[in-house]
């Protein structure tokens, strides 16, 4: 398989998180983790209302205002972690931009049974059987190396649609059916 020279854009980073929060295992269970924080809260402060004895219309009216709001959080939360991402990204120097690089050409190759990833900034080797995932995209392949991390590869920087499915056909034929979809 040839060399794939592409450039990442914000876009595709944000795609990626949006498809790790709502594919992947460990995305689920964060993103859960993240809705069921004002929930908990609420319990906590209502608890200690209670301990402290204040008035109960006070603690009822309280009740119903934190439920409230935890409602609107677990419904909120997705975009929000989505809107973070994307504040980041526009930092010059936060911590997404050293993870993330759009300084150059990225070019991820196939070559000798390894999966290169090449950038100006690092250079990453992986053995191909160590991925562990291919997630298939409507916009990109997520080649997942470790539960949170992986080669993200655009359409875009193929040539036609049977490319697409060629690579495709690949990662079955090496990988394994079970570890493609």
């Amino acid at each position: 398989m040839y060399p794939f020279s592409y450039i990442l854009t914000d876009e595709d980073y944000i795609a990626f998180n949006d498809h790790y929060m709502t594919k992947t295992k460990a995305g689920r269970q964060g993103l859960w983790m993240m809705r069921l924080l004002m929930p908990l809260i609420s319990l906590l402060v209502l608890a200690l209302l209670s301990i402290l004895e204040e008035d109960r219309s006070f603690v009822l009216s309280m009740a119903v205002v934190l439920a409230a709001l935890s409602v609107v959080w677990m419904c909120i939360a997705k975009r929000m972690l989505l809107s973070t991402v994307r504040q980041q990204l526009k930092k010059p120097n936060g911590p997404l931009q050293k993870a993330f690089s759009r300084s150059g050409v990225l070019t991820v190759d196939f070559s000798a049974g390894f999966v290169l990833d090449q950038t100006p900034m690092a250079e990453v080797k992986i053995p191909l059987t160590e991925i562990t995932l291919v997630a298939v995209d409507n916009t990109a392949y997520y080649l997942y190396y470790a539960p949170n991390q992986a080669f993200l590869l655009p359409y875009r920087c193929f040539g036609s649609q049977g490319e697409i499915q060629q690579l495709y056909d690949t990662f079955r034929a090496v990988l394994g059916p079970e570890k493609v979809g």
